[in-house]
C-alpha cells in the first residue's frame, strides 16, 4: 500500500512540476524516475532525466537544480541537443539561462552531423559554443572502438568568432592513424554553419623544372551572398605570379573573370599574362548575351604554367534573340569572333544573321502556308586593319504544303518560291548586288503496306517523288555553295539543296522503298533502297554533294538491332557511274561482360570538298568486365589510305575495397601521346589521390608536361595537394 501511495505521489509531482517551474518563469520542463524537492532551494532528479527548454534538450542520469541561482548541474549526460547543429555527450555540466550557457566537462561533440570533437571542457554562451579547451580529437571519421580513425586533429583550444563566424584552433597537431605528421600553431576554419568564409585556403606548393620550387597561398574573399574573389600569389626563385578569379551571380546571369600576371626568367623581363571573361545573361524580351573573351601575352604562357593545353584564347561575343509565339518563330544573332591561327595571324570577324518563320492563317487553301525570311551578313578585319565584306544575302520565301490520302495512298504536295538578294565585295573594292529567284513544286506518293504474322509486323512502303524546280538570274561565283549531300533524309524532298545561290533545275525524280519489320521479342530490321535523278544544277561542277546532273544516284540503308543495344547498320551512296561516294558500316555488341563497337567508313574526296584525298578509316572500341571490380578497355583508329595507326587508346580500372586504380594511354597524330596513372582512396572521411600524367603538347612553345601529384582531402575540413614532376608540380 505504501509503494502505491509513493508511486501516486511521484506521478502527481512529475505532472505538477513543469507548471510549478513555469510559474517561477523558468520555462523549463523536467522529468525523471525520481525527483525530490526542497522548497525554494534545491531540486534533485535521478534516473532517465530529461530537461527541455525551448529547442534545447538534455538527457542525463542525474540533475541538481538550484532554484535561487537557476543553475542546473548534470552528471553523465547522455545527450545534449540544441535542435539545430550541436549534439554532445559529457560526464558533467553546469548550465544556466535555459540550458544556453555554462560549462560542459569531458564532452564529445557532433557538429552538423559530420565533425566529431572530444575535449576536456566546452563553454556555451547564449546558445552557442564559445570555446573548447584541451581538444583530444577533431575528425569526421567514423570512430570504431579499439581502432584509430584515419586522421584526427588535436589542439590546446578552439574559440568561435561570432562576428566572422570562424573557429580558431591553437597548437594543432595533425595525426594519421595516431601518428603526428604536422604541427600548425594557428588554424582558422569557418564555422560549420558557414558555407563561404573569408580567409586563406589550403596552401599549395609547386616544383617545376623551369620555374623551380614555388609556393601558392590562395586567399578567398566573399563579397556578399552572390560574389567572391580569389587572389593567389605564387612565388619562386624564377617567377613572381599573381592569379585571380572573380565570380558574380546576377539575377539575370553569371560573370566569371580570371587570369594571371607573371614576371619570370623564361622570356626575359617581359610581363607575361592571360585574362579571360566569361558571361551569359538574359537581357529580357528573349534577348541573350553570351561572351567568352580571352587574351594571352605569348603562345607558351598557358602551357608553361599548366593553365591550359591551348596556345591562345579566342574572343567571342554574341547577342541572340529568340521568339516563339502565335505560330511564328524569330531568331537573330549578332556575333564577333577573334581567332589566332597556328601561324599566329589574327583574324577578326563580325556576323549578323536572322531568320523569321510565320504560319499564315488562311482558309482558302486546304494545306499550310508559311512565310519565311532570312539574313546573313559578315565583315572581316584584314591584317592592315582594313575591312572586307564577304558575300551577304537576304531571302524572302513562301512555302505551301498539303497532305492528303486516297485510301491507303498518302500524298504530300509542296509549292515554294524564294526571292534572293546578294551583295558581293570579296573580289573587288566595290559591292556588287545581284538578285535571283527560286521556285518549285513537288509531289510525294507513298503506299504503306502492312502485314502481320505470328510474332512480327512488317511495313513495306514504296515511294516516288516528282519535282520541278527552276532559278532565274543565276548568281555567279562559288560562294554560298550548298553543303547538302544526298541522304535518306532528303532524297524524296522537293529540293535537295538549301544553298541560296544554287538550286535544282528541271524535272527531278526519286523512287524507292522502305521496309520495316518489328518482332515481339524487341528485334527490328529496316531496309531502304532509292534512286534519284536531278534534272539539272545551277553549277554543273557541283559534284561534291553526290548530286549528278541528269543521271541517277543510288542510296541504300540497312539496320538491325534489339532492345539491348546490339545491332548493325550500313549506308552506301553510289554515283551514276557506280562509284562509291560515301559509305559506312557500324556494328555494336553489348554483353554481360564485354562491349564491342566498330565503324568502317569510306568518303570520296569528290563527295566532301573539305578532303584533299579519299578517306578510308577503321574504328574499333571495346571494353571487358572481368568482374564488378576490374575492367579493361581499348580502341584504335586505323587509316587505311596511309596504312598507319591514326589513334590508339587503352585503359584499365581496378576497385579493391575503398581503393580505385586507373591506367589510360592515348595517342593520336594531332595530340601525340598522353599517359595517365592514378590510385584513389575514398571513404567517409578521407580521400587520397596519387596520379602521374605525361602529356605532350603541339601548339605553342611549351615543353611536354610530366606531373606527379599526391592529393589529400580530409573531409570536410581541408584539401591538401602535393605534386612533384620534371616539368609541372602543384599542390
Amino acid at each position: 500500500m505504501r509503494k502505491r501511495l509513493a508511486g501516486l505521489f511521484l506521478t502527481i509531482l512529475v505532472s505538477v512540476l513543469p507548471i510549478y517551474l513555469f510559474a517561477q518563469q523558468i520555462e523549463t520542463q523536467i522529468s525523471a524516475n525520481t525527483i525530490t524537492v526542497k522548497p525554494g532551494e534545491i531540486l534533485k532528479a535521478e534516473g532517465d532525466v530529461v530537461v527541455r527548454h525551448g529547442d534545447n534538450t538534455v538527457k542525463a542520469n542525474a540533475l541538481i537544480f538550484n532554484q535561487k541561482t537557476n543553475e542546473l548541474k548534470f552528471n553523465e549526460i547522455k545527450e545534449f541537443y540544441d535542435g539545430k547543429a550541436i549534439r554532445l555527450s559529457a560526464n558533467a555540466a553546469e548550465l544556466s539561462d535555459g540550458l544556453s550557457s555554462g560549462i560542459i566537462s569531458a564532452a564529445k561533440l557532433l557538429l552538423d552531423e559530420t565533425i566529431q570533437i572530444q575535449a576536456d571542457t566546452v563553454k556555451l554562451k547564449n546558445g552557442e559554443i564559445f570555446s573548447v579547451n584541451e581538444i583530444s580529437r577533431v575528425t569526421s571519421c567514423e570512430e570504431c572502438e579499439g581502432k584509430e580513425p584515419n586522421w584526427y586533429l588535436t589542439a590546446s583550444s578552439a574559440q568561435r568568432d561570432s562576428e566572422d563566424l570562424n573557429i580558431v584552433y591553437r597548437n594543432v597537431t595533425v595525426r594519421v592513424k595516431g601518428v603526428p605528421v604536422a604541427y600548425i600553431p594557428y588554424l582558422r576554419m569557418p564555422d560549420p554553419s558557414v558555407e563561404r568564409a573569408r580567409g586563406f585556403l589550403v596552401p599549395e606548393a609547386a616544383l617545376t623544372s623551369n620555374l623551380a620550387t614555388g609556393f601558392k597561398l590562395p586567399y578567398f574573399v566573399p563579397i556578399g551572398p552572390s560574389r567572391d574573389l580569389l587572389i593567389t600569389p605564387y612565388f619562386s626563385s624564377k617567377t613572381n605570379t599573381i592569379e585571380y578569379r572573380y565570380r558574380n551571380k546576377f539575377s539575370t546571369g553569371d560573370l566569371l573573370l580570371k587570369g594571371a600576371f607573371s614576371n619570370d626568367e623564361l622570356l626575359g623581363d617581359d610581363l607575361r599574362y592571360f585574362s579571360q571573361a566569361v558571361g551569359a545573361f538574359k537581357l529580357g524580351y528573349g534577348i541573350d548575351l553570351n561572351f567568352d573573351l580571352g587574351k594571352v601575352g605569348d603562345t607558351s604562357y598557358l602551357g608553361d604554367y599548366a593553365y591550359s593545353d591551348d596556345s591562345d584564347l579566342d574572343a567571342q561575343i554574341s547577342v541572340e534573340k529568340t521568339v516563339i509565339e502565335n505560330q511564328q518563330f524569330f531568331e537573330g544573332d549578332l556575333s564577333y569572333l577573334s581567332d589566332n591561327d597556328q601561324e599566329g595571324e589574327l583574324g577578326e570577324y563580325f556576323s549578323l544573321s536572322g531568320s523569321y518563320i510565320k504560319n499564315i492563317n488562311q482558309k482558302v487553301l486546304p494545306g499550310k502556308l508559311t512565310l519565311s525570311a532570312s539574313l546573313n551578313s559578315s565583315l572581316s578585319v584584314n591584317d592592315d586593319n582594313s575591312f572586307s565584306r564577304p558575300p551577304s544575302s537576304t531571302r524572302l520565301g513562301l512555302h505551301y504544303n498539303q497532305r492528303s490520302s486516297i485510301g491507303a495512298i498518302q500524298l504530300s504536295n509542296e509549292l515554294y518560291g524564294n526571292l534572293n538578294s546578294f551583295v558581293n565585295s570579296a573580289d573587288s573594292g566595290t559591292a556588287n548586288e545581284e538578285f535571283s529567284s527560286q521556285y518549285g513544286l513537288s509531289t510525294l506518293i507513298a503506299y504503306p503496306l502492312k502485314k502481320r504474322s505470328e510474332g512480327k509486323t512488317g511495313i513495306l512502303t514504296p515511294k516516288i517523288s516528282l519535282s520541278l524546280n527552276g532559278q532565274e538570274n543565276d548568281i555567279l561565283g562559288d560562294f554560298f555553295i550548298g553543303s547538302d549531300e544526298l541522304s535518306w533524309g532528303n532524297i524524296f524532298s522537293g529540293t535537295k539543296i538549301s544553298s541560296l545561290t544554287e538550286s535544282e533545275k528541271g524535272l527531278s525524280v526519286s523512287m524507292g522503298f522502305e521496309s520495316k519489320t518489328f518482332w515481339e521479342t524487341g528485334h527490328r530490321m529496316e531496309i531502304a533502297l532509292a534512286a534519284s535523278k536531278i534534272g539539272g544544277l545551277t553549277y554543273s561542277s557541283n559534284v561534291d554533294t553526290g548530286l549528278t546532273n541528269e543521271k541517277f544516284n543510288y542510296l541504300g540503308n540497312l539496320s538491325y538491332g534489339n532492345t539491348k543495344g546490339n545491332g548493325i547498320s550500313a549506308n552506301a551512296l553510289f554515283s551514276s557511274a557506280g562509284k562509291l561516294l560515301n559509305s559506312n558500316f557500324r556494328g555494336k555488341y553489348v554483353g554481360k561482360k564485354i562491349n564491342l563497337e566498330g565503324l568502317y567508313e569510306i568518303v570520296d574526296n569528290e563527295f566532301d570538298s573539305r578532303l584533299t584525298e579519299d578517306l578510308k578509316t577503321l574504328d574499333f572500341l571495346s571494353s571487358y568486365y572481368f568482374a564488378d571490380y576490374f575492367t579493361v578497355n581499348g580502341g584504335f583508329r586505323f587509316d587505311l589510305m596511309s596504312d598507319q595507326m591514326a589513334k590508339t587508346s587503352f585503359g584499365m580500372g581496378l576497385t579493391v575495397n575503398s581503393w580505385e586504380y586507373n591506367l589510360s594511354q592515348d595517342f593520336s597524330k594531332e595530340q601525340r601521346e598522353k599517359l595517365s596513372l592514378s590510385a584513389i582512396y575514398d571513404d567517409d572521411c578521407t580521400r587520397l589521390m596519387f596520379s602521374f600524367e605525361n602529356r605532350y603538347q603541339v601548339l605553342g612553345s611549351s615543353k611536354p608536361v610530366k606531373t606527379l601529384t599526391f592529393r589529400v582531402q580530409l573531409k570536410p575540413l581541408a584539401n591538401v595537394v602535393f605534386s612533384q614532376g620534371s616539368d609541372q608540380i602543384t599542390f
